[in-house]
């Protein structure tokens, strides 16, 4: 199971640029039809996310922390705060792989007790870091999915 989660965290960065690659300005900052957040804005989330939340705030607390509590991300907030309609988005997607990257040599190697550890979230859930891998990948279809019906 977990090894089928490491592989969908590993697709995503080359499943993202198929879709973004070759997109002009115009995609990039168009909103889709129901609202949220345009394609340039929702790879500067996950840039951010990856980099500042996932990876270096979540994953190494689970793994450091005896009883780590992980705060909600409000992405709407952190797209207004973090100036995501300024970013480039291309370098949001490097920034991205990169950081996933990152993740993916933290996660890969761990031993199964590891993937055991848990965490309380922000909504008082306590889940497993295994679980929490498993969030992620869903997000991460989630994102995929609003990005594939704007392009």
């Amino acid at each position: 199971m977990i090894s089928d989660v490491l592989q969908r965290l590993a697709a995503m960065p080359a499943r993202l640029a198929t879709i973004v690659n070759g997109l002009d300005e115009e995609h990039m900052d168009a909103r889709p039809p129901g609202g949220g957040l345009s394609i340039r804005e929702t790879l500067a989330l996950l840039a951010d996310l990856e980099l500042n939340v996932r990876w270096t705030a979540q994953a190494a607390r689970v793994l450091r922390d005896r009883a780590p509590v992980l705060a909600a991300v409000e992405p709407d907030v952190r797209a207004f705060e973090h100036g995501y309609r300024h970013q480039d988005p291309r370098v949001a997607l490097g920034t991205y792989t990169m950081a996933r990257k990152h993740l993916l040599a933290t996660l890969a190697p761990l031993a199964d007790a590891e993937w055991e550890r848990t965490a309380t979230t922000g909504d008082g859930a306590v889940i497993t870091l295994a679980a929490w891998a498993k969030r992620l990948a869903d997000e991460d279809e989630g994102h995929l999915r609003a990005i594939e019906s704007n392009a």
